[in-house]
This record gives structure tokens, sequence and C-alpha cells, in this order.
């Protein structure tokens, strides 16, 4: 480990990590952040501290920074109990949804969590459902 933990691997041992780093690699899936995607990492930020210096935030980043979509997503299914699993993904869709739409990346990488926290076809389509509904009425 270096000076003052700065050589600290970044792990994901908690539902906390899991779901910080499900919703970062979420802010990838566009050509730009989207200011909505940051305002839902704010809202699951849980430390009180601002996002930039959460330690979830970051070590989300530093995981995300030095692994694939495939080794978050599978990362993030380890650390998950499964029910947390189906909570983190309808907060996938959620996240997915922040502009109104889903691209071809966002659903691509949506596809990507269902298989890694065995989402069956029902509770997929189910979290699209709802969360269109949300996010039409959203003000």
């Amino acid at each position: 480990m270096g000076l003052f933990g700065l050589g600290k691997k970044a792990e994901i041992n908690s539902p906390e990590s899991a779901l910080m780093l499900a919703g970062y690699t979420m802010l990838f899936t566009d050509d730009s952040i989207e200011e909505d995607k940051l305002l839902m990492l704010e809202k699951i930020n849980t430390s009180g501290k601002e996002l930039s210096k959460s330690p979830h935030y970051k070590n989300a980043k530093k995981f995300f920074d030095k692994h694939s979509f495939e080794e978050c997503a599978e990362a993030i299914a380890d650390a998950l109990l499964e029910e947390e699993q189906e909570t983190v993904f309808v907060n996938l869709v959620d996240f997915a949804l922040a502009d109104g739409d889903i691209n071809e990346a966002e659903r691509t990488l949506l596809a990507l969590y269902s298989s890694y926290f065995d989402i069956d076809e029902d509770i997929f389509d189910k979290a699209l459902e709802v969360m269109f509904i949300k996010h039409r009425m959203s003000v």
C-alpha cells in the first residue's frame, strides 16, 4: 500500500460501492456526460460529502478506469445479494432514462447487467415499463 493509502486498490465490496459503480458506468453510454445522470449519482451518494469527494464515487472511478464494462458488471454482481441486484438493475434503467430515452449503448449495458444479475425478461420488461412511465411524468 502506498503512502497515505494512495496506492490502495479499488474494490467493490459493499452494496453502496456496487450501486455507485453501476451508476458510474452509465455515465459513459453517451457521447458526453449528461447532467441528469450526474444528479442521479448525487442522489445515491450516501457519504455526506460532495460527489467528487465521496469514497464510493472515487472508488468507482478508480475501478472503472482499470476494468472493462464486463469486469465492472461481474464485480457489482459479486458484491450484491440477488434482491439487491434487482434493485440496482431498476436503478440502472432509471439512469438510462435520465434523458427520456434509452440509446443503443445504454440498452447494451442494461442487457449486460441483466445477464450478470440473472434478471429474467419479465423483470427487465417491467422495469422498463415502470421507468418509462416515471420519466414521462417527471417534472
